[in-house]
């Protein structure tokens, strides 16, 4: 008889990886970038992983990866910071809080950092309307939503 391989495959690995990941960027360890953004001279510094930044988005993944990205520090103009926290809590989570009259403004920025999953959802969550899952922002003033990466 032959020793034949099995596959091990954990169920919780992959929300284990990114809660370790965040807990790592909330304390600010292991992080090699910060990104600055800037609305109206009203700038803020968060600081990330590339390698979650590069995966996540096309726009950052272009950046960091080009020929003169020996860079620690990224800049956003035109951008409001509490969205690009919401970002980065969806990088880093799969899923964000918003409340239902600024997922547009989430969407357009995910499109424009080319974040495909929260753009996505966000396009979802729009065009669904009301679902089980999703308080009807027009039965309910001023509800947010839970959105959940894919």
């Amino acid at each position: 008889m032959g020793v034949r391989e099995v596959q091990l495959t954990s169920k919780s690995h992959p929300e284990s990886i990114l809660a370790s990941l965040q807990q790592l960027r909330l304390e600010g360890h292991l992080s090699d970038v910060t990104v600055q953004v800037d609305y109206e001279g009203e700038v803020q510094d968060f600081k990330a992983h590339q390698v979650m930044l590069a995966a996540s988005s096309g726009y950052f993944k272009k950046i960091l990866l080009s020929q003169c990205a020996a860079q620690d520090k990224v800049l956003l103009s035109n951008m409001h910071s509490s969205d690009f926290s919401k970002f980065l809590e969806f990088v880093y989570t799969g899923k964000v809080q918003v409340h239902s009259d600024k997922i547009g403004d989430v969407h357009a920025m995910a499109q424009f950092l080319d974040c495909k999953d929260l753009s996505d959802v966000c396009s979802e969550t729009m065009s669904a309307g009301c679902s089980e899952k999703v308080k009807c922002p027009l039965k309910e003033k001023g509800s947010s939503l839970l959105l959940n990466q894919l």
